[in-house]
């Protein structure tokens, strides 16, 4: 079996009872049951010539556990719907649907769509949060350090055009293309490259958007991997990596035409890949590819997906 067919077979076996979960290492578990990882999945999957009866499963699960509002819960307070994990499995939906033009699922997405389009504001920008028992939108005052993962009014957001210009393309209904493209100068005004993983959802966003410059201008500044061996910390003056974000932008470059720096990234996280027998990735390494465990030891299987799409614009 090779490296991708591992790094496949993983991404199926992390699929428990219809959801994506991570592989705590330490404990030799899954754990973490993730509906946003699994609509990851869903766009990942029905790209493939078959569809593997893990991912119908999957499917199937994000039409049992979808909210009567059409937004998603995350792992944690299901009280509370999240705007950025409802717009992944929107996309994962669609996708699933372009795949087998089964309506359940374009239903499905379309509901989880009217709920992005709720939580949006005039400027563009989104409230990350919804609690449906009291119904409000609400948001989180930032991290200490300043880091917006998506508490707050948050640039990774932008990812959300992904499903947006889908879910339009796919339903001839242009409010969904419209709330997307809201989104290009809140964006830019609010763009923070400090982290490469939440700075990999923007450019995703973005280059959605066919903001095609303006990714190119910002990998080039912020982002072009000063070591050659293709690591890139996590933030600078990190001595480690935050192995899902760097395979995102290593993405970025090879769509943006940057294939030598792709390329290293992508030599570079097979060696993390390599470092575990299942095929999946560890969340964080060294700048040598081995794993980084002082914060945990888990293999997301959202970093594994990622890993996969990169290796496959070489040898796919």
């Amino acid at each position: 079996m090779d490296h991708l067919d591992k790094a496949e077979h993983f991404l199926l076996s992390c699929i428990r009872d219809g959801l994506a979960h991570s592989l705590d290492t330490v404990t030799n578990s899954w754990v973490k049951p993730y509906p946003e990882v699994t609509g990851y999945l869903l766009s990942y999957f029905s790209l493939k010539t078959r569809l593997p009866t893990q991912i119908l499963e999957a499917g199937e699960k994000m039409i049992t556990i979808q909210h009567p509002t059409g937004g998603f819960s995350s792992f944690f307070n299901k009280e509370v719907l999240y705007t950025f994990d409802t717009s992944q499995i929107t996309h994962g939906l669609t996708s699933l649907y372009i795949k087998t033009r089964q309506k359940r699922y374009l239903v499905a997405a379309q509901r989880a769509g009217n709920f992005l389009l709720s939580m949006q504001n005039a400027d563009g920008s989104f409230f990350p949060y919804y609690n449906w028992k009291y119904r409000y939108r609400h948001v989180e005052r930032p991290l200490k350090d300043g880091a917006n993962w998506g508490s707050y009014f948050s640039h990774i957001q932008v990812k959300n055009a992904e499903a947006l210009l889908l879910l339009s393309k796919v339903t001839k209904n242009p409010s969904y293309a419209q709330a997307a493209l809201l989104m290009i100068q809140w964006g830019k005004r609010h763009c923070d490259s400090r982290f490469t993983h939440p700075f990999g959802y923007f450019l995703e966003g973005m280059s959605a958007l066919d903001q095609q410059k303006y990714v190119r201008n910002s990998l080039q500044t912020f982002v072009k991997p000063k070591e050659r061996n293709g690591f890139i910390a996590y933030q600078a003056g990190l001595n480690y990596a935050y192995v899902s974000g760097s395979v995102q932008l290593g993405i970025l470059f090879k769509n943006s035409g940057m294939n030598s720096e792709a390329k290293r990234i992508y030599q570079w996280a097979t060696k993390v890949q390599e470092q575990h027998i299942s095929g999946g990735l560890f969340q964080y390494a060294n700048r040598n590819g081995t794993p980084y465990t002082k914060i945990h030891a888990e293999l997301p299987s959202w970093g594994t997906k990622y890993y996969l799409e990169l290796a496959n614009m070489f040898v796919g």
